[in-house]
């Protein structure tokens, strides 16, 4: 009964268990079978449930099942990533698709509803590092499986420093700095998907449009715009694509004065 309350009265994903499940069976095709071994012990480890039910950050997916949505999010655009780098052949898949999954794997406990409710808020410092120890713990409590099956500790090693890294810097919260492609890759996912899908939900959730432009949220947040949506309207005036560009420009110039 509280599961079910919480639900009714907190916000939920888009994406159901089983869509979540499928997504999850679709980026596991791309492990071999020791990490993927190491990413169910991982799982396993905090809890399936509990890391399919919390949520993640304010832009990451401040609602249930957000943090899984947000991991498989940032595995699936790693992926992507990987393969139209041009170096793909010189950069882990395994360590890749497992680090990406696991990168937010100790903040299932961070936002927790009965201290922060809804899950909102900022990422806070210990999650990178923990999400370190719990990989760590995970390998040596099936040390002899993993030895046996000839997973490399190597492998968990890279897994640990992506998770450490997936942040960039230690100013926002990494353990360290990307030291190796895989990491670099995970992180530049990072910083690309969540941003995206926001200020996509975001046009999406405007009441109102002005001019292709979102409202001014009052909560610190720069108005974005649709560039589809922009010439829809400006096509209506007549407006040349120099008058639109300058007009970008001048009110880019003005949001940048007025922050």
């Amino acid at each position: 009964m509280p599961d079910l309350i919480r639900k009714r009265i907190s916000p939920v994903g888009k994406l159901t268990r089983d869509e979540l499940y499928e997504w999850y069976l679709h980026l596991d095709q791309n492990l071999s079978p020791h990490a993927s071994h190491l990413v169910e012990a991982t799982l396993e480890l905090v809890g399936v449930e509990d890391f399919l039910a919390a949520p993640a950050a304010t832009i990451d997916g401040p609602y249930i099942e957000g943090l899984a949505e947000h991991s498989f999010e940032v595995a699936q655009t790693s992926i992507a990533l990987r393969n139209i780098s041009g170096y793909g052949a010189e950069i882990d898949l395994d360590a890749v698709v497992a680090g990406a999954i696991l990168h937010d794997i100790g903040r299932v406990d961070e936002y927790g509803w009965a201290t922060q409710p809804g899950g909102v808020g900022p990422h806070v410092g210990f999650g990178a590092a923990r999400g370190q120890v719990i990989v760590m713990t995970a390998y040596e409590r099936d040390r002899h499986h993993f030895d046996a099956v000839g997973l490399a500790p190597e492998l968990v090693a890279t897994v640990c420093h992506i998770i450490g890294t997936h942040h960039t810097s230690v100013a926002c919260g990494s353990t360290a700095e990307p030291r190796c492609p895989e990491a670099l890759v995970v992180a530049a996912a990072h910083q690309f998907s969540a941003p995206l899908r926001s200020m996509i939900e975001r046009l999406d959730a405007a009441p109102e449009l002005r001019d292709g432009w979102t409202v001014p949220t009052g909560n610190g947040e720069l108005p974005v715009f649709s560039l589809s949506r922009l010439l829809s309207a400006r096509s209506e005036t007549g407006e040349s694509l120099s008058e639109i560009v300058d007009q970008l420009a001048s009110r880019s110039s003005q949001e940048a004065i007025s922050a």
